[in-house]
């Protein structure tokens, strides 16, 4: 032993299994570990909303006091908006088939904001969260990430455009681990509280895309007064269209404005046999294409 203390190690809480089993890891390990949770939506600014972030803390703050750690809270709340949901919108409303904020949340908050709070404030020598990935650094110095182990669960891609210098603080102890082998940790030995456990796995969802009701959500924040330039128009009726089958280029539907929707989601077709999905937009037709 060198008489030396154990390296500081901050990690980023949300409140899930992933995160929870990462500060498990990193405490048995015999690191010194600080947990932050992030508070990075003000659910006041909503109409009819839940206060998820309630529900966070308290889930945090069990996987605190489970594994033995001090928690901290942030805001990053002003960041967020300037740097992630204000670029999400522009690109949304300009007809961006699927911003992902996903990639601006790691990018300007995670491993921006937070890493760098995390290194002045808590003092902490890098900061470690429940993503899935790996950090490999390169025979010339470079770090570079590689895909996890449970490829399944990967979300090295969500991570890709996170700074040089900030991956040289980072780090994802699960990056090579399986999902099934974290669940069985936090189930075992971990211990961990049950509402932890089964708490639902968001998978490099942004806080935006964990909306239950994503288009009315954004509609929201977006000008009455016609969603681009190019779909405006003086009716009211103006921001619906129609969903168009890529296979045949028929209508097969109506929908109620393109902002209401993005690639992936459900078009609720009604009459349909099938289920149909938004693969597309034309901004200046005011098509979806499904």
């Amino acid at each position: 032993a060198t008489g030396e203390p154990p390296p500081k190690i901050a990690v980023g809480i949300s409140g899930g299994v992933d995160s929870a089993v990462t500060a498990w890891i990193l405490k048995r390990a015999g690191y010194d570990v600080v947990g932050v949770l992030m508070r990075n939506w003000d659910e006041a600014e909503e109409t009819g909303g839940e206060c998820a972030f309630e529900k966070d803390q308290r889930d945090a703050a069990a996987v605190a006091r489970s594994v033995g750690i001090e928690l901290r809270e942030v805001d990053f709340v002003k960041e967020y908006w300037h740097a992630v949901f204000q670029p999400f919108l522009r690109d949304f409303d300009g007809g961006a088939s699927t911003p992902n904020p996903d990639l601006a949340c790691n990018r300007h908050i995670k491993f921006g904001s937070l890493l760098k709070h995390c290194l002045l404030d808590v003092k902490a020598d890098v900061l470690c969260t429940g993503h899935y990935a790996k950090i490999v650094r390169g025979p010339n110095g470079v770090f570079c990430l590689h895909t996890a182990e449970d490829k399944e669960k990967d979300q090295s891609y969500f991570l890709a455009s996170v700074k040089q210098e900030a991956l040289r603080n980072a780090c994802f102890p699960l990056g090579w681990l399986t999902k099934t082998e974290v669940r069985a940790i936090a189930a075992g030995p971990a211990k961990l509280p049950s509402a932890v456990t089964s708490r639902r796995s968001s998978r490099g969802i942004c806080f935006i895309g964990r909306k239950k009701n994503f288009g009315e959500f954004v509609h929201e924040y977006l000008p009455e007064e016609g969603r681009t330039s190019e779909a405006s128009a003086t009716d009211s009726d103006a921001a619906s269209g129609a969903f168009v089958s890529v296979v045949d280029g028929a209508v097969v539907g109506a929908h109620k404005g393109l902002a209401r929707y993005t690639c992936g989601q459900g078009a609720r077709v009604g009459g349909a046999s099938a289920p149909w999905f938004v693969v597309g937009k034309d901004s200046r037709a005011g098509v979806n294409n499904v």
